[in-house]
């Protein structure tokens, strides 16, 4: 197009296209992103047979536009790299060799550079002078990124790098909300991220969205947030979020919203990791650790084969928490019960006597209960299917007194007494207590003795754990799951 001076104005330029049919390509809009929405609205609509294509970081929001995310290629992480083979297999790492064998003839992958490679932040750190910038390394187009955002998005850029695997937001207003960004604002905040592409939306089964960001994204952010100084706050109040979480799924566990929780605990589990290795590498913050761990429903583990991980995290925080009281306890047993799951008797059977130990001491009926409970399953995975039945009656009745009964241990607790009493062919019996039969409600005995763990009842008759008792048809031996491992 001919400028016959005053420079060229939209209209000229319109006129020029009015006729025509062909694509204008307009490419990282971002910078100018008023300008190019001004320019794209008045060019369709004197020009019917133009087609505009635009790249941005976030979208023109004017009438016709249609948006199509564009994906990252898949890229090597540089803090878990593999072979060199498996590095030039990934898609990122193929274009950037193509890239570099035009501007060096002869550019190879090689075991002296794949590493360097590898590092996104060094990519392109030897471009064209002339090109912008912003262009010439990864970092500077990440910053140059950060610096298009307002202060409340760089703010909160920063805060959500303290999410691990994705975030709800839910998440968002209880880790990073505060006087500086007020909750009211964070929709509006998450949304400006997500149009500028630092965020990217997954929409969830049941209806709400999960967000994440790009590892190079995160780890700028993270970079910021200790620049901030506020890298402790924000793991403290991410630690202190996802306790709560847990709490409200373990109370609501038995219930219709069971599956949201088992769904939503699912995605969470990279956070809970985070927030669980946050609590045992901080001194004194170990206790944290067991809450968060001993208080996730016991289900969970089963349908998340996460047994060694869970055994893992509660002897870690066990060997540094100092004191004695019912959450150790807790600690003790489900660690007990993960050791059972996974076929270990020993370490299971000493874990179960050093939680109900500490229950008796403290003489708290609850986990007196929880261990009668494993105490019967064990029986059960025994096959001493009257002992168990005798002793998951007992954790019945214990737990059935509760004032605040723990809704997830009775169900577990019912169920292994169902599996008793199918194998045994007989059918559970309908009473919620044993008369005569002594239970942690009731006033404790001088002597301060515990319950004998062979299974001596009060006639001096003992139940081992390898003895197979008579009964009805074919002998048959309790699946871990059978035993209420689940």
């Amino acid at each position: 197009m001919r400028d016959h001076g005053g420079g060229a104005s939209l209209r000229t330029l319109a006129e020029q296209l009015a006729g025509r049919r062909l694509m204008l390509i307009l490419d990282n809009c971002e910078h100018l992103l008023p300008a190019c929405a001004i320019l794209t609205a008045a060019l369709l609509r004197t020009c019917p047979r133009l087609r505009v294509l635009l790249t941005s970081r976030e979208p023109l929001t004017i009438r016709g536009e249609t948006v199509y995310l564009v994906p990252p290629l898949p890229a090597p992480n540089p803090r878990h790299l593999s072979s060199l083979v498996e590095v030039s297999r990934c898609e990122s790492v193929a274009l950037f060799l193509a890239r570099a064998e035009v501007a060096v003839p002869g550019f190879g992958l090689t075991a002296d550079n794949y590493i360097a490679v590898a590092d996104r932040f060094s990519l392109l750190s030897r471009a064209r002078r002339d090109a912008p910038r912003r262009q010439r390394t990864l970092r500077a187009c990440v910053d140059w990124s950060f610096e298009l955002c307002a202060k409340p998005e760089r703010v909160l850029w920063a805060r959500l790098s303290v999410f691990v695997g994705g975030f709800e937001l839910d998440a968002v207003e209880g880790v990073c909300a505060d006087d500086r960004l007020p909750d009211t604002d964070m929709l509006d905040l998450v949304t400006g991220l997500l149009e500028k592409s630092i965020l990217i939306r997954a929409d969830q089964g049941d209806g709400s969205a999960r967000y994440r960001m790009l590892e190079t994204i995160c780890g700028y952010g993270q970079e910021k947030l200790i620049e901030d100084g506020e890298q402790s706050l924000l793991r403290q109040r991410h630690r202190d979020w996802h306790q709560q979480l847990v709490t409200r799924a373990r109370g609501e566990w038995v219930s219709d919203r069971q599956a949201y929780w088992l769904a939503r605990l699912g995605r969470e589990h990279p956070n809970l990791r985070a927030a669980v290795e946050y609590c045992l590498a901080e001194s004194g913050e170990a206790e944290d650790a067991l809450r968060i761990v001993a208080t996730l429903p016991l289900h969970y583990w089963w349908t998340r084969g996460l047994f060694g991980e869970g055994r893992r995290w509660l002897d870690r925080a066990l060997a540094q928490a100092t004191g004695a009281s019912a959450l150790h306890a807790r600690a003790l047993l489900v660690n007990s019960q993960l050791a059972l799951a996974q076929r270990d008797a020993d370490t299971g059977a000493r874990l179960l006597d050093q939680g109900e130990d500490l229950a008796l001491y403290l003489d708290d009926s609850t986990e007196i209960g929880y261990s009668a409970y494993l105490r019967g399953i064990s029986a059960l995975l025994a096959n001493d299917l009257p002992r168990a039945i005798e002793t998951l009656e007992r954790a019945r009745t214990i737990l059935s007194t509760q004032p605040e009964p723990d809704l997830d241990v009775q169900m577990n607790m019912l169920t292994s007494l169902g599996a008793a009493t199918g194998l045994a062919g007989e059918r559970a019996p309908a009473r919620t207590t044993v008369p005569g039969r002594r239970h942690a409600a009731d006033p404790p005995r001088t002597t301060g003795r515990r319950p004998d763990r062979t299974g001596a009842d009060q006639q001096g008759h003992r139940h081992h754990a390898g003895h197979r008792p008579a009964h009805r048809g074919r002998p048959c031996r309790a699946h871990p799951d059978q035993a209420g491992f689940q």
